[in-house]
């Protein structure tokens, strides 16, 4: 998905990805009213939101970045940081 390593960042960013997708597709047949992105990165939620400079998957930022724009478009997506290995449900 446009990702130029295997790391524990390029996963985190594909998950960003994922979720926006998801959110996007949904906003779209449901018409939902809010979306609310939970992640433990902060640097691929910032990278997500295209408010830090993508160093690492350049290709990928790009496409995560242009999902959130394209959802924000519909319905402005929260991002709400939780932390990793806390007895997370999800």
């Amino acid at each position: 998905m446009g990702a130029s390593a295997n790391t524990n960042g390029t996963a985190e960013l594909s998950a960003q990805a994922w979720a926006l997708s998801i959110a996007l597709e949904h906003q779209h047949l449901h018409r939902a009213s809010n979306v609310r992105i939970r992640y433990d990165s902060k640097v691929a939620a910032q990278t997500a939101q295209a408010t830090c400079l993508a160093t690492s998957h350049p290709v990928l930022a790009a496409i995560t970045s242009t999902l959130k724009v394209t959802l924000d478009k519909d319905v402005c997506p929260e991002f709400e940081h939780v932390y990793a290995h806390r007895s997370e449900p999800w």
